[in-house]
């Protein structure tokens, strides 16, 4: 009789292991994939668009360092920080936005 209810025991366990497994594949949530939407390479020309704004993105692969203009024409513009006409136009749109704002203190150049 206890060799019987051994082996029932040991099905028992198996089967209530088994749906443990089951209900909790349901839960399970694989990782999803992460997409990066970053500038991976910069332009050296000059934007000749109306710029709204920008923003300066940090490298970090596969991302580069640029500053991303805003343009109301074609939209994002990625640019090499390091050039000379990247900052002037960086002080051009903070000039703009302090002027927007009342600000009569402009940056200097």
């Amino acid at each position: 009789m206890f060799h019987h209810s051994k082996k029932t025991l040991q099905i028992t366990v198996l089967v209530v292991l088994f749906a443990i497994v089951l209900g909790s594949g349901n839960s399970y949530r694989r990782p999803t994939k992460v997409t990066t939407n970053c500038c991976k390479q910069v332009s050296g020309r000059r934007i000749m668009y109306n710029v709204t704004h920008y923003t300066i993105q940090n490298g970090m692969p596969p991302c580069v360092e640029a500053v991303i203009f805003y343009t109301s024409e074609i939209g994002a513009i990625c640019s090499n920080p390091t050039l000379l006409w990247v900052a002037r136009k960086i002080k051009m749109i903070e000039n703009k936005i302090a002027a927007a704002r009342g600000n009569d203190r402009a940056i200097a150049d």
